[in-house]
């Protein structure tokens, strides 16, 4: 297989600092992904979430309910979804052309520095507010640093993340054993496998039982630790944002087209069965094909988005702006849960309406993400990473002096 058009990064200002190129649909992308999942937290489960849990319930902490929006927010959650699509797109690109070791440091100096300011965060507001007892919450803060796959954690989200790092490794097994140009080949052994395992789901749901296999499929939609973490639920996403890279970088064909309409049916799939559990659809009457079409909306946005950006050349203030955006999504969407939802209790507290609490603490958020990416971000980033080289360096020279 030839190895794929590389995508030429290109120069940015000094006050964002890039890892990968400039894609400026999937940054504006990114951030509406962002948005959805904050409207998921602030408007659903601020007041749906049992309480308790640690949670955004708990972190709000005030007598705010959303209820009579719920049709326009329970379904939010697929931002996270979409997460995974752009990761697949975006991990692709910055697989091409790097070692094994030069992408496990640029991913760890990118994830590590807000995954820890904002984790310690969260456990500085559960801790202040008594929201869960203090070994608990040390322990749910270690479990968070270190990314261990099975929650809880100080702060919900970052399941997402042991899911994006299951993605990562699988990413790095191919460098490590320099078969990248046997990725693309990869992807659709992978995209056979999870629509085997979803035409299984089918036929366990509504044609037969297929006995000792029919438990466990069952077992595992409901213990979603299990398949999101083997990439049986989760991986099509990835699948699918892979594909898409394919394409933007060599090409349309027939075949790629193929790919992309099978892992898209696999991940509509994957969300309409993650609906089905949601307790909108179980208890509050919700239609679970509505998170499903939502996403499937936001792709054929950003498909349209990434084939005009492939024809026409935006200005450099439009990317600066862009990449700004695809650089705040990520410590917006670690601050929001816990911190922010704590800024909205408050905020409602101090006399603001439920409108206007859920605005300004999403501002509020959205000001300090700013300032994390734009000031404190790069500065971590360099220093993880140039420690990392260094280490790097000195095991290469002992493996050397010991041969």
């Amino acid at each position: 297989m030839k190895k794929p058009q590389l995508f030429v990064p290109e120069k940015h200002s000094a006050a964002i600092d890039s890892v990968r190129p400039t894609v400026i649909g999937l940054d504006v992308l990114r951030f509406f992904a962002a948005l959805l999942v904050i409207g998921y937290h602030y408007f659903f489960l601020s007041w749906a979430e049992p309480a308790g849990w640690g949670g955004v319930r708990d972190a709000v902490g005030a007598e705010v309910t959303y209820s009579d929006i719920t049709p326009f927010t329970w379904w939010s959650w697929v931002g996270a979804e979409l997460f995974f699509v752009i990761s697949g797109f975006v991990i692709t690109m910055s697989a091409v052309g790097k070692s094994a070791t030069d992408f496990a440091i640029e991913r760890a100096a990118r994830l590590l520095p807000a995954l820890l300011v904002f984790s310690t965060l969260s456990l500085i507001v559960v801790l202040g507010e008594g929201l869960l007892r203090p070994g608990e919450a040390f322990y749910r803060w270690a479990k968070a640093l270190v990314l261990l796959p099975n929650g809880p954690w100080i702060d919900g989200v970052i399941w997402t993340l042991t899911v994006e790092l299951v993605f990562y490794a699988a990413i790095f097994a191919v460098l490590v054993t320099n078969q990248i140009t046997r990725l693309f080949l990869f992807t659709r052994i992978a995209a056979q496998v999870i629509a085997l395992f979803w035409v299984l789901v089918a036929i366990t749901r509504y044609l037969a039982d297929l006995g000792p296999l029919d438990s466990i499929i069952n077992y595992g939609l409901r213990d979603t630790f299990i398949f999101r973490h083997m990439l049986l639920t989760t991986g099509s996403f990835f699948l699918l944002g892979m594909f898409a890279y394919e394409v933007f970088t060599r090409g349309l064909t027939v075949e790629r087209s193929a790919y992309l309409a099978l892992t898209g049916l696999c991940s509509f799939g994957a969300i309409v069965a993650k609906a089905s559990r949601s307790v909108a659809v179980t208890e509050l009457d919700q239609n679970l094909l509505v998170p499903a079409l939502i996403w499937l909306l936001c792709c054929a946005a950003c498909a349209l988005s990434l084939a005009y950006e492939k024809r026409n050349i935006a200005s450099e203030r439009v990317r600066r702006r862009a990449r700004a955006l695809g650089l705040v999504t990520y410590p917006l969407y670690l601050v929001h849960n816990i911190a922010g939802a704590w800024v909205l209790g408050r905020l409602y507290e101090a006399g603001l309406d439920r409108w206007g609490a859920a605005v300004a603490a999403t501002a509020v958020c959205v000001a300090v993400s700013y300032w994390f990416a734009t000031r404190l971000e790069r500065h971590m980033h360099k220093m993880i990473g140039g420690t990392l080289r260094r280490v790097d360096v000195h095991l290469r020279a002992v493996k050397l002096a010991t041969r």
